[in-house]
């Protein structure tokens, strides 16, 4: 009986957990930047300043600003050259409500290899005004799927249908927006490429 009480009473902290989660698009195609939320959840003591380190997979790069979350709080973020470590604070002691608290544009190696890449968040730190450390954990770890740079409509393969929206870009059907060799046209080279990249699967 007392293991169950204890079980019960440590699932119940864990869920009153403060945690901070990343989140954004399930998929990125290579050189593609993507838009992607930080959150807070704080259903115990909202605190007054955050820390945390951005762990990015290699050659990827990232900018940060602060969430509307952090701004109504009047908190300003800064963050290390490459927006890994970050530290939200102001010159206030206002508290941080549950919310967006960052906003983060990760860009995607234009070299990526197609996989499942992970963003995990370290270094969690929660404090109050009175610089006493509050208990923060990590939310699930952000996971981002990238795409082969051929896989024009994002479904998992390279097949026909990419073929034809190249073609369709090569001849003006459609914008030029899958540039597959980044010369800045559409032309049969990226044609070829496309039809590369369906051989190669």
């Amino acid at each position: 009986m007392k293991t169950l009480l204890l079980l019960i009473s440590l699932s119940a902290a864990l869920a009153a957990q403060t945690t901070l989660t990343l989140s954004g698009p399930a998929t990125a195609r290579p050189g593609q930047s993507i838009d992607l939320v930080l959150s807070l959840a704080a259903p115990g003591p909202r605190p007054a300043g955050l820390q945390w380190t951005l762990e990015l997979p290699a050659g990827a790069t990232a900018a940060a600003q602060a969430g509307a979350a952090a701004v109504a709080a009047e908190k300003t973020l800064y963050c290390s050259e490459q927006a890994t470590l970050c530290l939200l604070v102001a010159l206030n002691q206002t508290t941080m409500a549950p919310g967006e608290v960052g906003k983060y544009t990760v860009t995607v190696p234009s070299t990526a290899a197609k996989g499942l890449y992970q963003i995990p968040l370290s270094g969690l730190m929660a404090a109050s005004a009175q610089a006493v450390v509050q208990s923060i954990a990590s939310g699930p770890v952000y996971e981002i799927r990238v795409l082969a740079r051929s896989d024009l409509n994002g479904d998992g393969v390279t097949n026909m249908a990419d073929l034809q929206l190249i073609l369709d870009q090569v001849f003006g059907r459609s914008p030029c927006s899958d540039d597959q060799n980044g010369d800045g046209r559409c032309d049969l080279l990226d044609v070829l490429l496309v039809v590369r990249g369906a051989l190669d699967q």
